[in-house]
């Protein structure tokens, strides 16, 4: 008999959207419908702990997440339901940002829903079982949202930004762990998510080695990544002095960035150039990312910017843009 856990999203005036899945553990021991509360609490707990990294990581502070939980008891089964609700937690941020992300991409990029992006691995129950004790050596952004990693030097595999970030925080490994451990115990023998009555994702007895090493599979001895590739953004906050940071959109997420582009400062200064919000640039990025106490940090340099295009034509009053003011990068 296997375990049922359930979970979605309620439907009220704040939250973003429903999403409804079960998990269930399996095995000889459990064909009585029954498991031991020591082993069950802390895998919901540790469900709770992965929808809040994973909020954080697609949503930052745009929006909250809580795991709620209602059990059913019934004959020969034994079922727990939650319910993961998603709800804005700043309206004005929310507002500036665009809308947080649903429950759907939450249980993505955790892998409970099987998914690809862009031909990527999403989610990071598929990202650890390829990886499969591996150690990543290289990594390479390809700057639409994707990276591609070498694994053991040999392995290349590309793989969603989110779920990359995701594999690398500390609380995530911990939790999958936990998530893991009953199969561990004799007789219990599988892990699976389910939707709409559909396997979406399965974890068995031999995966589990796999989730046990995920902080060994990261380096901090050097840069994990090392790119320059040519992009457009949208500037969101600008400064006249070179040593300030500027903020950029890409459409979907915000980076700070220093523009280190002596030309560029001058055309600004001396008034050949206006830039206001809203405009945008095309510009040459330098991007480096390096393993620091178990999350990943990556510094934005603008090396060179290429083309500036207004946002509005000269007929149109651009809006105010605080050009000299300084912009705190961990704001």
């Amino acid at each position: 008999m296997s375990h049922l856990l359930g979970m979605g999203e309620i439907n009220d005036g704040d939250t973003m959207s429903v999403e409804v899945f079960s998990v269930e553990y399996d095995g000889i021991a459990l064909e009585r419908g029954m498991m031991d509360v020591r082993e069950l609490a802390p895998a919901l707990l540790a469900l709770g702990d992965l929808c809040q990294e994973a909020n954080f990581v697609v949503n930052g502070s745009s929006a909250k997440v809580a795991l709620e939980v209602r059990a059913d008891f019934k004959k020969g089964s034994f079922d727990v339901h939650l319910q993961l609700v998603v709800s804005a937690f700043e309206q004005f941020r929310t507002a500036l940002m665009g809308h947080p992300k649903d429950a759907k991409e939450i249980l993505e990029v955790l892998g409970f829903y099987g998914t690809v992006a862009t031909g990527a691995i999403k989610g990071v129950v598929a990202l650890t079982k390829r990886i499969n004790r591996g150690k990543i050596t290289e990594t390479t952004s390809f700057g639409d949202g994707t990276t591609r990693i070498i694994v053991d030097h040999v392995h290349r595999l590309v793989v969603d930004d989110k779920t990359l970030e995701l594999f690398t925080r500390s609380r995530v490994a911990k939790a999958l762990e936990a998530v893991t451990e009953p199969l561990t115990k004799d007789g219990v023998d599988i892990f699976q998510v389910r939707h709409d009555g559909r396997i979406q994702e399965k974890i068995e007895k031999a995966d589990v080695p796999a989730f046990r090493s995920i902080p060994e599979s990261l380096s901090e001895d050097e840069a994990l990544s090392d790119t320059s590739v040519p992009k457009t953004y949208e500037v969101v906050t600008a400064s006249k002095n070179p040593d300030h940071i500027w903020r950029l959109s890409d459409g979907e997420s915000t980076i700070t960035v220093h523009i280190r582009d002596e030309e560029f400062f001058r055309d600004i200064v001396s008034d050949r150039m206006t830039v206001s919000l809203g405009d945008f640039l095309r510009v040459q990025i330098h991007s480096i990312t390096v393993l620091e106490n178990g999350k990943l940090k990556t510094t934005n340099t603008v090396t060179r910017v290429i083309s500036h295009t207004p946002k509005n034509s000269r007929n149109d009053l651009p809006p105010t843009l605080p050009l000299d003011a300084e912009i705190n990068e961990d704001e």
